[in-house]
């Protein structure tokens, strides 16, 4: 009788184990899936530049990269400055100067540009209208330095 016993609280404890790792896959895999309303914008209270993380180590569970989507109005002029990651840009819309290592580029819809770990660069939009950017950093956490002096922007209200 004390077996039988024995072995269902084996049986029991074993289940609440596939239980609770089945819950932390399901959360897992729930992180790497990430929806516009539970992202972050940050505005930068300077410029008006936007930035909003879409994967990170909060949102798609890794350090490896950082991708975002950033917004930068007409007229901004970043000044030189330099990333400890690897930097990506991929233009959606509008222009964009590019100076990297001394060399300017001009970056319109559609083009992608490089910019090594630990490189000068300067952004300068140059179209009448923002200019829309996927960025993508490696290895990911350059956002949080970028976006520790700017502001939180406020959700809309559906």
């Amino acid at each position: 009788m004390q077996t039988t016993c024995h072995f269902c609280r084996t049986i029991a404890i074993l289940a609440s184990w596939i239980l609770i790792l089945a819950v932390n896959i399901a959360t897992a895999d729930e992180k790497r899936f990430v929806r516009p309303e539970d992202t972050i914008t940050y505005i930068d209270p300077v410029s008006k530049s936007e930035i909003r993380v879409v994967i990170d180590q909060q949102f798609g569970g890794t350090a490896d990269v950082t991708v975002a989507e950033l917004v930068i109005p007409p007229g901004v002029d970043v000044p030189d400055h330099v990333h400890q990651s690897t930097e990506i840009f991929y233009i959606l819309s509008g222009e964009l100067e590019q100076t990297s290592e001394g060399k300017v580029q001009k970056l319109t819809a559609g083009m992608s540009c490089l910019v090594p770990a630990n490189t000068t660069t300067h952004h300068k939009v140059t179209s009448k209208e923002p200019v829309r950017a996927l960025v993508i950093w490696a290895p990911g956490g350059e956002e949080k330095r970028i976006v520790e002096r700017w502001q939180k922007k406020e959700a809309k209200a559906k």
